[in-house]
C-alpha cells in the first residue's frame, strides 16, 4: 500500500519520500513538494465541484415560502 495521508491543507508522505511526474521514458520532470501541492489542489478542487455539484440555487418561490411562515 501507499503511504500517503491527507489533512485539510496537504498530503503527508512519510519522512524521506516525495512524490514525482515522469514521462513514459522515466525521466523526472518534476517532484516533491510542487507535485504534491499540484495534485492536492486537484483532488480538492474535484471534491469540491462534485459537492457542490448537488446543491440548486434559491428561487423566488423559496422566498415566497419563508415569506409565508414568518408571517
Amino acid at each position: 500500500m501507499i503511504p500517503i495521508k491527507a489533512t485539510n491543507q496537504s498530503l503527508l508522505l512519510e519522512e524521506g519520500q516525495q512524490l514525482a511526474l515522469l514521462d513514459m521514458y522515466g525521466n523526472v520532470l518534476e517532484k516533491g513538494d510542487v507535485v504534491s501541492a499540484v495534485i492536492f489542489e486537484a483532488m480538492t478542487t474535484q471534491v469540491i465541484e462534485q459537492f457542490c455539484s448537488r446543491f440548486t440555487a434559491f428561487t423566488q418561490d423559496d422566498f415566497n415560502s419563508l415569506s409565508n411562515k414568518t408571517n
